[in-house]
Formats: structure tokens, sequence, C-alpha cells
């Protein structure tokens, strides 16, 4: 049997960290090694590295560029509890975008720290290239308290090594997950989070806190092209909803090509999880740009035709999130004309959130 890694909920159950090694004194604080700590955001367990996305079984079944994408910690998070008033971070990666001009050093390569406060999940701060050696902390000056934490991992780079510097006097708590199944998107460089300005803007993640649901991210930038090997690996996982986010990178003549056959195959591994297809963001420019609009509405009559002859075929777990309204009307939501800024990332869950929490 191939193995699977349960996708399991933001909901954790606290467990505390059997006599954390010390790795090294610095400034009066003791590290802890992150190997062997539970993370939040992955599908499988056979990993060729402790922070990759795609298991073992994939390399020479997927293109090779999904392949090194699939090496990028997008999506993946570390939940701990603390009862520290000032907490470090050391972390190496490799992999690293070579280009990344529509996009931060933070998103690319940094990391991203969230606090539960009562129910809801708020940012607290950001840890840059420069702190990857520990000498600044990543939070410092907090009111005493036991708080728990989600730091999100780098989006276009592979984490390598990670650790978390806590003051001495400090207990250290890791977030276990509880088995409850989560959401797998499966897209283009947008679920992959190009380009937020940091790894927690992604939609994907932005969900996640939303619903108290863990997500499994596999957007592949360019590469997210529903390939019927990608349909096979999505079916190895065993979510409570997949959403498939694939557009921007499909030509209608492509997408005519592959999104049934895609859907099929899903559907034989997993007759009835529900799916949730996701239209064609609205390129802000299309207004005045014919080919622009064209593409779009090619891509759009090619995607509304496959997915209604399922829905009418019988299909009652398939839902659709029309690509109308993704972005808004007023041009402001992308970095690019195609990639979503912030505020596009903020866009995109407001209007995929209905469809994903009706499958929960």
């Amino acid at each position: 049997m191939l193995d699977m890694l349960t996708l399991c909920s933001a909901i954790m159950i606290e467990t505390v960290v059997p006599e954390p090694r010390l790795k090294e004194s610095e400034r009066d604080v003791q590290w802890y090694e992150t190997e062997g700590l539970s993370l939040d955001g992955q599908g499988w367990s056979s990993l060729p590295h402790r922070y990759a996305r795609l298991p073992n079984h994939a390399l020479g079944q997927v293109t090779e560029a999904v392949w090194q994408l699939g090496q990028d910690s997008a999506g993946v998070s570390l939940d701990f509890t603390t009862d520290a008033q000032t907490i470090y971070g050391k972390w190496s990666v490799h992999n690293r975008c070579a280009s990344h001009a529509n996009m931060t050093q933070i998103v690319v390569e940094g990391v991203d720290l969230y606090v539960l406060d009562g129910d809801r999940w708020r940012w607290l701060s950001v840890g840059r290239d420069g702190q990857a050696k520990g000498l600044t902390p990543l939070v410092d000056g907090m009111p005493p308290g036991r708080r728990r934490y989600r730091l999100y991992l780098p989006l276009y780079a592979g984490v390598a090594s990670l650790r978390i510097g806590l003051p001495h006097d400090a207990r250290f708590w890791v977030n276990e997950p509880d088995g409850q199944p989560g959401v797998c998107f499966y897209g283009t460089s947008i679920v992959q989070g190009a380009s937020a300005s940091r790894p927690g803007m992604a939609y994907p993640s932005i969900l996640g806190r939303r619903l108290g649901r863990s997500v499994v991210n596999l957007g592949f930038s360019g590469s997210g092209k529903m390939e019927p090997e990608m349909a096979d690996l999505l079916g190895e996982l065993d979510p409570a909803a997949y959403v498939i986010d694939c557009l921007p990178n499909l030509m209608a003549p492509l997408l005519s090509e592959r999104l049934g056959p895609f859907l099929d195959r899903l559907r034989s591994a997993r007759p009835i999880t529900p799916i949730v297809a996701v239209g064609s963001i609205p390129y802000p420019a299309a207004f005045l740009l014919s080919n622009t609009a064209k593409r779009i509405a090619d891509s759009t009559a090619v995607f509304n035709a496959v997915i209604k002859e399922r829905i009418e075929g019988g299909d009652e777990n398939l839902h659709v999130v029309p690509g109308e309204s993704l972005l808004g009307d007023d041009g402001e939501a992308t970095i690019d004309g195609t990639h979503p800024n912030d505020l596009g990332m903020v866009r995109l869950a407001d209007t995929i959130e209905p469809a994903v929490r009706s499958c929960l």
C-alpha cells in the first residue's frame, strides 16, 4: 500500500517535547531541533527531505519541473506552544527560486509567525534571510503567558534545517495534529503563493486559518497543468475536499484535452470526495486587451462545458467557483496583471471559502 499521511486539522493536541536536545548555546538561548517534530501541511510521510511536499515515489512520475517545485516548503508549517517572551529562529534553505522579480525575499526564503489570540490567528512577525543565523529574535518583548504559535515556512525555497530558540527558562510544547481531514489544493503559482508578500498570505494558508483545518499546498508554479500522474498522486490522499485551481496555466485547447480525463482519474480514486473546481482569474487588463479577453473566454467556455457535463451526469460532489469575481473588478489585486498581491490573495480566499466550507 502506498505510504500516505492523513491530512490533519489545524486544531492540535498539545504534547510536551520529551527531553529536547540542547544543540547549542548562544546569548542565553536554548535551541530546539525540529527534526522529528510534527509538521502541518504535508500529505505524505515518505519524503525526499524533511520539509518537501511530494513523496519519494513521485520521482520519475511527475515532470522534472514539478518534482523540483515539490522540494519547496510551500504551505508547510510548525505549530508549537511556549511561554517564552522572546522567540528566535534559525533556518537554512535550498532549491531557492533563481528569479523572483515579482516576489519578496520574505515569501521566497523567509518565515512567517502567527499567534493564536482567542479563536483567531493573528500575524506577529516575519523572519528575513538575515535572521537565519539566529542573531535577531523573530519576536521580543511579549508579556508573560503561554501562547500557541504557527510558523509558516518559505514558499519558493526548500527548508534544509530549522531550529526554534527560546530563553533557557522557557518551556516548549509541540502541537500534534488530531487527524481530522483537511483540504488539498492543487494548481499554479497562485496556489503556491505568488505573489503574496509573506508565506502566511498564500490563499490556501489564509483559508486554513479561517476554516480551522490543515491544508496541503500542491501549487507548482507554471507547471500545475493537470497531468494524469498528478491526478493519481492526489488520489493517494484522503482529504475532506480538493480545490483544483489550474486554469491560469492552461490555454483552451490543452484544457479541453486534460480537464475531463483529470477529473475522471481523480474520481476513480476518490469517488465521493468533494472537488471544488476554480475558474480562471479575471486578468485586469482584459477590458482593453482583446487577446487576453479571448483567452479567458475560450478557457471559461471549455471549463463550464466540462464541469456542466459531469454535474449533469450525476457528480453531486463537484462544486464550481466561477472566476469572474475572484479578484474583484477594480484592477488593484495583482502585482503584474496575473499574480495576486495580498489584496488579491484575500479576495481569492473570500470567494473560494463558501464553496470549501460547504464541503466540510
